[in-house]
């Protein structure tokens, strides 16, 4: 159990390292199209590892959801587009301001509304959703953070986190969210608590059967 927590911090701080050192070696015609995508690949690695380390993956299931979380983590660019109204790299690479999945006060409360459905609802595959959509956004923003802050709309934005402290954040986060989901005995681990959260899923429609 701890090798793989080990394993999987090792890999968590490689990637955001290689991550904000390749794009530095780019450069060329195709410079901001390779940029972009060593960034967006670095944000999925980053949510990808966290929660492996979360959930300290040791089968398929684990693999499977570390890849959601990771998907997650990079699909908050698309905004970028949304906002730009185009499919043009260069448009969205050229917006003005930040677009709105950037703003980390919507980005939270957005898993708060999340958790708290699912648990009216008793529902543990929604309330897994939203610590999952809270690791992949919150890793997101704080690794932008390192260039501009972060954002938090209407308050303003904090100034540019240093770098040390956002790998340490990075690396930190899902080992704290880990300690309080079971102090808190929210159990996303055990096979028993996996085999309970797909049977929800199935019953409603969210998996295949």
């Amino acid at each position: 159990m701890i090798c793989h927590v080990i394993l999987y911090e090792a890999a968590l701080l490689l990637t955001c390292l290689l991550g904000d050192f390749l794009p530095s070696t780019v450069s060329g015609n195709h410079g901001n199209l390779w940029r972009a995508l060593i960034d967006s690949l670095t944000h999925g690695g980053v949510a990808f590892f966290s929660w492996a380390v979360l959930v300290q993956a040791r089968n398929i299931r684990g693999f499977w959801e570390s890849l959601i979380c990771g998907l997650l983590g990079m699909a908050i660019d698309s905004d970028h587009f949304i906002a730009a109204r185009s499919l043009s790299l260069q448009a969205a690479l050229s917006l003005r301001s930040r677009p709105f999945l950037h703003s980390s006060t919507l980005t939270l409360a957005l898993c708060v509304l999340l958790f708290l459905t699912g648990h009216a609802l008793n529902k543990g595959w929604i309330k897994l959703l939203s610590v999952m959509c809270f690791l992949a956004w919150t890793s997101h923003h704080v690794r932008d953070g390192s260039r501009r802050g972060l954002w938090f709309p209407p308050l303003g934005s904090t100034p540019a986190i240093p770098y040390s402290i956002y790998v340490t954040v990075t690396c930190l986060m899902p080992l704290v969210m880990m300690f309080l989901l079971q102090t808190c005995h929210v159990d996303f681990i055990s096979l028993t608590a996996h085999r309970q959260l797909v049977k929800e899923a199935r019953l409603n429609n969210i998996l295949p059967v």
